[in-house]
């Protein structure tokens, strides 16, 4: 896309992002900003996705996202008392989702609202194909007497019912990822030594999470548990390992983890996982975000056809690419953007091509937290028009983008 340069934000006038040639953006949902039920917007943003389209009276159409909020530990409900009528799980957790409509026509923000709360560390998630977000919390805390460490389903209208999907597992969730041709539920898992798991569950019907299924591990055939940290590098990008599945016999345990149940019958892990995203045809892609030797991220692959896992892309280094964290796959080619974490220097978005070339594509320029996280990618369907937009999160302060421009000229 070419050199990066500051552009003005069309909703503040200040210059928050780099961003190439041709490209423009309209901020919405700062932190502490008052969103259309009355309701103050919370910290923290983090993973979000488009869930949903409605059709305008005038012929526009908007799109419907819900954002998660990674606030954890006890404390104060989102919304306080003004956000009573929605759907709570623990009175002291401190996490949840919000709500927003862009109008994807005009190119406009519409409105936001409180669709849950009362859960902890709603850090990633994924979207379904019955218009829903799937919301993850990436702890293991207990609050109020109540156990987190769920998933949670929140509608595309309205809110969530503020009940966990239990058998989606009990761990520090990270992102999911649903398969529209199977239903089949990926799960990436962010957790320290002896590290993360990969999961998918296999609903009894698909579409219908809440009424139970199988939640498997991922294992390498011929190697029992398989260490897929690949700090020695020992890995190279393009290899290619059989796998296959193991039943977790407990999936709601408290006291026995998940993934040292996996690892019991062999199953892999990895140093820990962030972003997973569905590509189509049975590709999955999730993020290892302290993997290769130098521990500044992986790119994986599963292709669920073939039962094959691929190492996509490792970064050589943090000037390179920074604990890639989120990830999501362009509508219109098999680009993939990558959400840089934390760094020491200024944090960016980076395309990565089929052909394997890493590009930088968006740097923070927010006064004051050019080093925060970017989270939350997602991009909405292409338009009648021909155009689409990228919607991403800056985790701090907090602040939602829509980003849209000449997208021809490279690689999503």
């Amino acid at each position: 896309y070419g050199p990066l340069y500051p552009v003005n934000d069309l909703t503040t006038g200040q210059a928050l992002l780099m961003l190439p040639e041709g490209f423009s953006y309209r901020s919405y949902g700062r932190t502490g900003e008052l969103m259309s039920d009355g309701i103050v917007t919370p910290s923290n943003h983090d993973g979000m996705g488009v869930v949903g389209l409605t059709i305008n009276p005038d012929g526009s159409q908007s799109l419907i996202l819900v954002r998660n909020h990674e606030r954890s530990g006890s404390g104060s409900l989102l919304g306080g008392s003004a956000g009573r009528q929605v759907p709570t799980y623990d009175t002291a957790g401190r996490g949840g989702t919000t709500s927003l409509l862009f109008n994807a026509t005009h190119g406009h923000w519409e409105s936001s609202w409180l669709s849950l709360r009362g859960t902890s560390a709603n850090c990633a998630g994924g979207v379904t194909p019955q218009g829903s977000w799937l919301t993850g919390e990436e702890t293991l805390e207990t609050l109020n007497g109540k156990p987190h460490g769920w998933i949670f389903e929140v509608p595309g209208y309205g809110a969530g019912t503020g009940q966990p999907l239990m058998g989606l597992g009990r761990f520090k969730h990270e992102a999911a990822a649903v398969d529209p041709d199977t239903g089949i539920v990926y799960e990436t898992e962010d957790d320290w030594n002896p590290g993360s798991g990969f999961y998918r569950f296999l609903p009894d019907v698909p579409g219908e999470l809440a009424r139970g299924g199988v939640l498997q591990m991922l294992r390498v055939r011929g190697q029992a548990q398989a260490n897929l940290h690949n700090w020695n590098g020992s890995l190279a990008a393009g290899r290619l390992l059989d796998v296959d599945w193991v039943d977790i016999p407990d999936p709601q345990a408290l006291s026995s983890e998940v993934r040292l149940q996996g690892r019991g019958q062999g199953a892999a892990y990895f140093s820990r996982l962030e972003g997973c995203w569905c590509a189509g045809n049975g590709s999955i892609y999730f993020v290892d975000t302290e993997g290769g030797p130098a521990r500044e991220g992986q790119l994986w692959e599963y292709d669920a056809r073939n039962a094959v896992l691929r190492l996509v892309y490792i970064s050589p280094s943090s000037s390179v690419l920074s604990q890639p964290d989120n990830v999501t796959v362009s509508p219109r080619t098999p680009g993939v953007l990558l959400c840089e974490d934390r760094r020491s220097g200024v944090t960016g978005l980076k395309t990565l091509s089929a052909d394997g070339q890493l590009e930088p594509f968006a740097l923070n320029n927010v006064t004051g937290s050019t080093g925060e996280e970017w989270a939350g990618a997602t991009f909405g369907p292409v338009m009648p028009d021909g155009r689409y937009w990228l919607f991403v999160n800056i985790q701090t302060p907090g602040i939602t983008f829509a980003i849209t421009g000449p997208w021809e000229r490279g690689p999503i």
